[in-house]
Parts: structure tokens; C-alpha cells; sequence
């Protein structure tokens, strides 16, 4: 649908179009691997349930449409009263429902009403679309964006045009011959067997639960507020594609609510939890306090208190 990749291309995203039987074909290959058992328990629990609900279509659905739209690597500045920490938050964490939204609505003003939301398994579908390829770590990876991005999926009344076959899944060529993600890998999750993350031993499955860190995961390898960017900062194929945003300052007082709890902090806590669900952060203060303590802990994290104190002297004594 050269429309649907015009309209993307002048917007600076990607877009493609795939047959419902691709669908079908990402369902069985899920299921497969259910049935082998290659999935981490909690992520197995929940395909189990989505492969019993079918990811229902709505009967107008004939094709389905995939868009990938540039993200950047977003980050919150805390402001602990004695320096500022900027906390690193993922490409894919915040905004989701609010770029689907936009996206949905450009899509419709320049192409018609022909696209409704679809709840679908967003990567496994890029790939079969042509839209992506699958990097060594699981992500996915997107012509001229890398993995710096956010994956869509509509469903559309719109037919596929004849000869759009579905494509089977490929690796990233940069990936062929390359260790960087396995070897840097924080936590063991990328292995040499598959291309399919060990979900178990990923970190951004620990620091996104809550609960205290399990034992086999040292809190000195936690780089961001939610997630982990390990595996994509070092990935060659992203290199000149990070592109950083805030998404907001916090200042010192609820900073300190966030950290230190109690009662009369709760208004505080209240009041900074509806700020992250503005920002379409899902986890609550529960998970952030523990994250961020777990930054602000950090030997580089001291070295850079150290020169915002020595800056600051430095600036006294100018004056």
C-alpha cells in the first residue's frame, strides 16, 4: 500500500500493511513455543491467556496495519535538594496510549476512517510485515530508526494488495558476527541459543516488580528508572539514532516523599503517581521509590554529587 508508506515516510515513521493470516501464523508459532515451554513463568501465564482470548478482530478487520513511530529515551530530573539525578526511562514506557491516539487520528484525517486499534503481538507482526527485523537482544529493529521506537498496531477494513505475502522472521545483518548485547548484558538474559530473550533474567522484569530485588540480581547493574537500556546504548545498529526528552522535573519536596514514605508524605505520593500516569508510566511509587533509591545509590551517581558540590562551590566563589 504505497498510501500507507507515503503518508509514514513524510511524518518520519514507517508504516506496512499485513494480511490477517499473518496473524495467524505469529499465533501458531506463539503457541508452538508455549507448548516447548521457552517462556519466562509470568509472560507464560499471561500468552496463555491471550492465546485462549484468540486476540479477537472485529468482524470489518481484513487486513492489519503496523506503524512505527520514533521515540526518544526519555528521562525524569529528581531533585533531591542536594544535586539532581536524571533517571533514564526507555523509549517504549511512556506516552504509548497518547501516540496511539495521534497516530490513529493522522492516519484517519489523511486516509480515511479505515483504522480501529488492534491489540495484536506488535514485533512479531513488524517483522512479518517487512516493517522490522528481529536484533540479537529481541528487539525489534526499524530501517533508519533502530530500536528507538514506538510499535502500533490498527486493524483496517482496507484489502491487502495482491503478491504481500507475509515474510518469515530474519535476524538484523549488523547482527551476524557481532557479541556486543550478550556480552553486556547486565543480568545473562541474551544467550547463544536463541534470539528469544531469557525473560527470567531479564532486568527489566526484576526492577518493574514489586518486592524487594531478588538475590541473583546485584542493584549495582540498574541503569534506569523502569527497564534496562544496556543492550540498546551499546548496540552498533543504534549508533547516532538516541534521541533524549524529559518528561518532567520533580522538585526536592516530592522527591523526598518519594524516597522516604510515611504519612505525612501520602498527599505528596499521591499527587507524583497521577504525574507518572500522565506521563503513561504504568508502575506505582511503590516500585519508583525502590528504583530511584537504587540509582541515587550508585558509585558514578556519588562521583557526580561530587562535581554538582564542587560546581557549586566553584560558582560561590566566583560570585
Amino acid at each position: 500500500m504505497d498510501q500507507l508508506e507515503n503518508w509514514a515516510r513524510a511524518r518520519g515513521y514507517r508504516a506496512a500493511q499485513v494480511a490477517l493470516a499473518s496473524l495467524q501464523a505469529v499465533l501458531d508459532e506463539l503457541a508452538a513455543r508455549h507448548e516447548r515451554g521457552e517462556f519466562a513463568p509470568g509472560i507464560r501465564t499471561r500468552l496463555a491467556n491471550a492465546l485462549l482470548a484468540k486476540w479477537p478482530l472485529s468482524s470489518r478487520a481484513k487486513s492489519l496495519v503496523l506503524v512505527a513511530v520514533p521515540a526518544p529515551v526519555h528521562s525524569i530530573v529528581f531533585d533531591t535538594g542536594q544535586g539532581e539525578l536524571e533517571a533514564t526511562v526507555p523509549p517504549t514506557y511512556a506516552y504509548f496510549g497518547n501516540t496511539a491516539l495521534m497516530v490513529r487520528t493522522q492516519l484517519q484525517q489523511a486516509l480515511g476512517e479505515h483504522f480501529w486499534p488492534a491489540r495484536v503481538p506488535l514485533k512479531a507482526l513488524a517483522v512479518r510485515a517487512g516493517l522490522a527485523r528481529y536484533g540479537r537482544n529481541n528487539l525489534v529493529y526499524v530501517a533508519d530508526l533502530g530500536s528507538f521506537i514506538q510499535l502500533l498496531g490498527f486493524e483496517s477494513d482496507l484489502e491487502v494488495e495482491p503478491g504481500r505475502a507475509g515474510l518469515e522472521p530474519e535476524l538484523l545483518a549488523q547482527c551476524a558476527g557481532c557479541r556486543v548485547c550478550r556480552e553486556h548484558c547486565p543480568t545473562g538474559a541474551i544467550g547463544q541459543d536463541r534470539v528469544l530473550l531469557h525473560a527470567e533474567k531479564c532486568l527489566s522484569l526484576v526492577n518493574q516488580a514489586p518486592g524487594d530485588w531478588p538475590d541473583w540480581v546485584l542493584p549495582s547493574v540498574h541503569n534506569s528508572l523502569l527497564g534496562c537500556m544496556a543492550c540498546q546504548d551499546l548496540c552498533p545498529a543504534n549508533q547516532g539514532r538516541r534521541v533524549k526528552a524529559v518528561l518532567g522535573r520533580v522538585p526536592p519536596a516530592e522527591t523526598q516523599a518519594l524516597l522516604q514514605g510515611g504519612r505525612e508524605a501520602e498527599a505528596l505520593q499521591e499527587a507524583l503517581e497521577a504525574r507518572f500516569r500522565d506521563w503513561g508510566l504504568q508502575c506505582g511509587v511503590e516500585v519508583m521509590s525502590r528504583n530511584l533509591r537504587v540509582l541515587l545509590a550508585q558509585p558514578w551517581q556519588g562521583r557526580r554529587k561530587e562535581g554538582l558540590a564542587s560546581d557549586n562551590r566553584g560558582r560561590a566563589g566566583h560570585a
